[in-house]
């Protein structure tokens, strides 16, 4: 039967911060920097192996380097989670704050430079 395959999991804190520090990391920091790029040019992007790579791959490529990123930075994650629940959470909200960062530098910077923050 299908309720013998299906898994349900019990969603906890560390499923919400999973889904915070994607919003964040990922989501959050590739639209304010495709918007950024987009209005202000490349040199917006202070980065300059980011910005190497919207050169080069444009932002689908862009995209993907930053979901690999993430990948890699999960699974690090939840190896440390594995052996240390409070070393790997401690981590996971570090990525999540990480990505509130550079979302939040990006929308000051794009609305410093004349990109308005409801445009975002």
């Amino acid at each position: 039967m299908l309720s013998d395959i299906v898994v349900i999991v019990k969603p906890s804190p560390i499923h919400a911060l999973f889904l915070f520090a994607f919003l964040t990391f990922v989501i959050g920091d590739v639209l304010t920097t495709m918007i950024g790029v987009k209005t202000q040019g490349i040199q917006s992007e202070s980065n300059p192996i980011v910005a190497d790579i919207i050169q080069k791959d444009g932002y689908t490529g862009y995209l993907t380097w930053k979901i690999i990123g993430f990948l890699i930075i999960t699974i690090i994650t939840i190896i440390l989670y594995a052996i240390n629940k409070t070393v790997g959470f401690t981590a996971l909200f570090i990525v999540g704050m990480w990505g509130t960062f550079l979302t939040l530098s990006n929308i000051v910077f794009n609305s410093k430079f004349g990109v308005p923050i409801t445009s975002l």
